[in-house]
């Protein structure tokens, strides 16, 4: 079963991370703001974090933003950047009532979830083996 993302407010490094792993990325568009300090605090990420930056944030140029410049991003910008599914108007609750119309949507698809794990899977396989060795 696809998983969602609600991201109300800032989110920085490994909460970033969590974020991204999900299906789906909802955050607020003028008022949550994606932020990874490492470059600014002097830390390299391990080879899962980049393989799964790689694997969810499509434009290099996107990525070299957030993660070579340290370039803290609102919901709009994010979500023409392809790295959130929607940037949601209005309040903290109006980020989760989406996200739960949105999981209200998927469940009613009746996907078989064995099926839909395989093909995540198999959309970055350079990813699923950077996990694989962390497990």
């Amino acid at each position: 079963m696809p998983t969602i993302a609600a991201l109300p407010s800032h989110v920085a490094t490994a909460r970033f991370l969590i974020a991204l792993s999900h299906d789906y990325v909802l955050m607020r568009y003028d008022q949550g703001m994606l932020y990874m300090s490492e470059v600014d605090i002097g830390l390299t990420f391990p080879d899962y974090f980049t393989a799964l930056m790689r694997s969810k944030i499509g434009s290099a140029s996107a990525r070299h933003d957030i993660l070579l410049a340290g370039r803290k991003v609102r919901g709009e910008e994010a979500m023409r950047m392809g790295v959130v599914d929607l940037a949601v108007h209005g309040s903290e609750e109006s980020v989760v009532e989406a996200v739960v119309r949105l999981g209200d949507l998927l469940v009613k698809r009746k996907w078989n979830t064995e099926v839909y794990a395989e093909i995540i899977a198999g959309l970055d396989l350079s990813l699923v083996s950077k996990l694989d060795g962390i497990a």
